[in-house]
């Protein structure tokens, strides 16, 4: 269910890559502040919860949950350049 759940955001955010992919970097920045940030947003909430249930020393650390996922998706959604296909 967990796991389920965590592809459900991949799978929304790879959705707005693939919408993005033909644009130039203005537009791919524009589109992704309106539609993947909401989203980014609500992975990293859903992170923050399912740490909370997670007990400390198991390998689902706070720090690979959380400021793996923040940064990875902050450079992603700063960097019109970038895109999760190359």
């Amino acid at each position: 269910m967990v796991a389920g759940e965590a592809l459900d955001y991949f799978g929304k955010l790879y959705g707005v890559e693939r919408e993005v992919i033909e644009f130039d970097v203005d537009e791919r920045r524009r589109i992704r502040e309106v539609k993947a940030r909401p989203i980014a947003d609500e992975l990293h909430a859903w992170l923050t919860r399912q740490r909370q249930m997670v007990p400390n020393g198991n390998c689902l650390s706070r720090y690979s949950i959380q400021n793996k996922s923040i940064r990875t998706s902050r450079v992603l959604l700063s960097t019109p350049s970038l895109g999760i296909f190359g």
